[in-house]
């Protein structure tokens, strides 16, 4: 069983400003939501990757916040069930340096999203 104290997602994005070698990918998954993503965008725009899977508190807001790191080239949002198709014209269309991203348990709504914006950039 896992114990984490009670940190608010506010808090979190206070640690992602005010703790720059604070390595993001040793923060637990529950504590990670839309407000890590933006301050992540805003204070750390040179991630190159991002692991939220299982990340309940994401939405596509929280996605399309990290269209603003330029360097992002692999984003992995397994098992987010508060992702809709958007999410995925969002990154085809902002996130140029992506090479990686990974949607394994995602909804098959998101897949045939996927399919439409690879079948559009043909």
């Amino acid at each position: 069983m896992n114990y984490y104290c009670s940190v608010s997602a506010e808090e979190v994005a206070t640690l992602v400003e005010k703790c720059p070698k604070l390595k993001l990918q040793t923060l637990p998954q529950e504590l990670k939501g839309d407000l890590f993503c933006a301050a992540v965008a805003k204070h750390r725009p040179d991630v190159t990757t991002i692991n939220l899977s299982g990340v309940k508190r994401l939405t596509d807001a929280g996605v399309a916040a990290l269209t603003r790191c330029p360097n992002l080239s692999s984003l992995f949002l397994s098992e987010c069930p508060s992702l809709t198709p958007a999410c995925v014209a969002t990154l085809a269309k902002d996130c140029t340096s992506l090479t990686k991203l990974g949607l394994s348990g995602c909804s098959l709504k998101i897949g045939r999203a996927i399919v439409r914006e690879v079948q559009n950039m043909s």
